[in-house]
């Protein structure tokens, strides 16, 4: 009596796998593109990301624009994804993107902002230092020569009024 019921026990951990595969296989209609739509919800960070991609894409397009008015348009659009991108969460390749995008746009005031920005969030990094660089003697010769700097001026320095 007793090898028989050890013998059934013996049967019932064999055949449990197969059980339980069979009834996983017997899941309601839509339970597992449920489970996909849930585990692939969009979260800020990813969207930052596509934003930033997206900009990415452009100023790569841009860059190799030979037409002056298509290469204006996609670093505008470069433009809008990295800003979009910096609005959901800020990051250091979204500012060096976006400080080379206004370099490439004439904007050295607002260039010289953004790759400061990511040369503080990446001190070491080469190309945050060059942007930086380069937007400080863009920002200096516009600033000699009486040119605005682009879509972003700096404000006209204005003395105090005389006091009573």
């Amino acid at each position: 009596m007793r090898h028989a019921v050890m013998l059934a026990l013996g049967v019932l951990l064999l055949a449990a796998p197969g059980a339980l595969r069979a009834q996983m296989g017997s899941m309601p209609a839509g339970s597992s593109r449920d489970l996909g739509q849930i585990q692939q919800q969009e979260t800020p960070e990813k969207r930052a990301t596509e934003a930033y991609n997206k900009g990415a894409r452009s100023k790569r397009k841009a860059e190799g624009a030979k037409d002056a008015g298509e290469r204006q348009k996609l670093y505008e659009k470069a433009k809008a994804d990295f800003a979009k991108s910096l609005a959901i969460a800020e990051s250091f390749d979204a500012l060096l993107g976006l400080g080379q995008v206004d370099l490439a746009l004439g904007d050295a005031h607002a260039a010289l902002s953004h790759c400061s920005r990511a040369a503080e969030l990446k001190a070491a990094d080469s190309a945050a230092s060059a942007c930086v660089r380069e937007a400080t003697a863009k920002a200096s010769t516009a600033g000699a020569t009486g040119a605005g700097g682009g879509a972003n001026p700096p404000p006209a320095a204005t003395a105090p009024p005389p006091r009573p």
